[in-house]
Protein backbone atom coordinates (compact mmCIF):
# COMPACT_ATOMS: atom_id res chain seq x y z
CA UNK A 1 0.00 0.00 0.00
CA UNK A 2 1.50 3.16 -1.16
CA UNK A 3 1.26 6.36 0.84
CA UNK A 4 1.00 4.66 4.23
CA UNK A 5 3.95 4.58 6.59
CA UNK A 6 5.45 1.22 7.39
CA UNK A 7 4.56 -0.13 10.84
CA UNK A 8 7.20 0.47 13.49
CA UNK A 9 9.33 -2.54 14.12
CA UNK A 10 12.06 -3.20 16.60
CA UNK A 11 15.50 -3.06 15.13
CA UNK A 12 16.88 -6.43 14.20
CA UNK A 13 19.66 -6.00 16.78
CA UNK A 14 17.13 -6.47 19.67
CA UNK A 15 16.65 -10.09 20.65
CA UNK A 16 13.02 -11.30 20.78
CA UNK A 17 13.24 -11.59 24.59
CA UNK A 18 13.69 -7.82 24.89
CA UNK A 19 10.03 -7.29 24.05
CA UNK A 20 8.90 -9.67 26.78
CA UNK A 21 11.31 -8.19 29.31
CA UNK A 22 9.77 -4.77 28.73
CA UNK A 23 6.26 -6.19 29.12
CA UNK A 24 7.29 -7.96 32.32
CA UNK A 25 8.77 -4.76 33.75
CA UNK A 26 5.59 -2.84 32.97
CA UNK A 27 3.46 -5.57 34.57
CA UNK A 28 5.56 -5.58 37.71
CA UNK A 29 5.38 -1.77 37.93
CA UNK A 30 1.58 -1.88 37.52
CA UNK A 31 1.19 -4.52 40.25
CA UNK A 32 3.52 -2.60 42.55
CA UNK A 33 1.54 0.58 41.98
CA UNK A 34 -1.71 -1.23 42.77
CA UNK A 35 -0.28 -2.64 46.00
CA UNK A 36 1.03 0.78 46.99
CA UNK A 37 -2.33 2.45 46.37
CA UNK A 38 -4.13 -0.23 48.44
CA UNK A 39 -1.65 0.26 51.29
CA UNK A 40 -2.11 4.03 51.22
CA UNK A 41 -5.90 3.66 51.31
CA UNK A 42 -5.57 1.35 54.30
CA UNK A 43 -3.35 3.88 56.07
CA UNK A 44 -5.86 6.64 55.42
CA UNK A 45 -8.59 4.54 57.00
CA UNK A 46 -6.41 3.83 60.04
CA UNK A 47 -5.49 7.51 60.41
CA UNK A 48 -9.17 8.49 60.28
CA UNK A 49 -9.95 5.91 62.97
CA UNK A 50 -7.14 7.19 65.20
CA UNK A 51 -8.35 10.77 64.72
CA UNK A 52 -11.90 9.76 65.72
CA UNK A 53 -10.60 7.99 68.83
CA UNK A 54 -8.48 11.00 69.74
CA UNK A 55 -11.49 13.30 69.42
CA UNK A 56 -13.49 11.01 71.73
CA UNK A 57 -10.68 11.01 74.30
CA UNK A 58 -10.42 14.79 74.16
CA UNK A 59 -14.18 15.08 74.68
CA UNK A 60 -14.02 12.78 77.73
CA UNK A 61 -11.09 14.74 79.13
CA UNK A 62 -12.97 18.01 78.71
CA UNK A 63 -15.98 16.54 80.55
CA UNK A 64 -13.72 15.46 83.42
CA UNK A 65 -12.18 18.92 83.64
CA UNK A 66 -15.66 20.47 83.72
CA UNK A 67 -16.75 18.14 86.54
CA UNK A 68 -13.63 18.93 88.55
CA UNK A 69 -14.16 22.67 88.18
CA UNK A 70 -17.73 22.35 89.50
CA UNK A 71 -16.60 20.75 92.76
CA UNK A 72 -16.25 23.23 95.60
CA UNK A 73 -12.71 23.90 96.65
CA UNK A 74 -12.47 23.00 100.29
CA UNK A 75 -9.81 22.47 102.86
CA UNK A 76 -8.03 19.18 102.50
CA UNK A 77 -8.87 16.66 105.19
CA UNK A 78 -6.51 16.58 108.11
CA UNK A 79 -4.42 13.43 108.20
CA UNK A 80 -5.63 10.90 110.73
CA UNK A 81 -3.33 9.59 113.40
CA UNK A 82 -4.15 5.90 113.49
CA UNK A 83 -3.12 3.75 116.41
CA UNK A 84 -2.00 0.28 115.42
CA UNK A 85 -1.33 -2.34 118.07
CA UNK A 86 1.61 -4.49 117.09
CA UNK A 87 2.53 -6.00 120.44
CA UNK A 88 1.81 -9.59 119.35
CA UNK A 89 2.87 -9.16 115.70
CA UNK A 90 5.98 -10.70 114.19
CA UNK A 91 8.76 -8.13 113.98
CA UNK A 92 12.42 -7.73 113.13
CA UNK A 93 14.75 -5.55 115.12
CA UNK A 94 14.73 -4.07 118.61
CA UNK A 95 11.34 -4.00 120.32
CA UNK A 96 12.08 -0.56 121.80
CA UNK A 97 13.07 1.10 118.49
CA UNK A 98 12.23 4.80 118.06
CA UNK A 99 10.53 4.13 114.72
CA UNK A 100 8.46 1.17 113.62
CA UNK A 101 7.53 0.52 110.00
CA UNK A 102 4.36 -1.45 109.42
CA UNK A 103 3.74 -3.17 106.11
CA UNK A 104 0.22 -4.20 105.14
CA UNK A 105 0.16 -7.07 102.66
CA UNK A 106 -2.47 -9.22 101.07
CA UNK A 107 -1.23 -12.64 100.06
CA UNK A 108 -4.40 -13.83 98.34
Amino acid sequence: MKGQPAPAQMPSSFPPMAKWAGVAILAIAAIGGYVLVRALLGLRTEIASVADNQAAIQKDLQELKTLLRRQPAGEPAAPANPVIYIADARAKGAPDAALTLVEFSDYQ
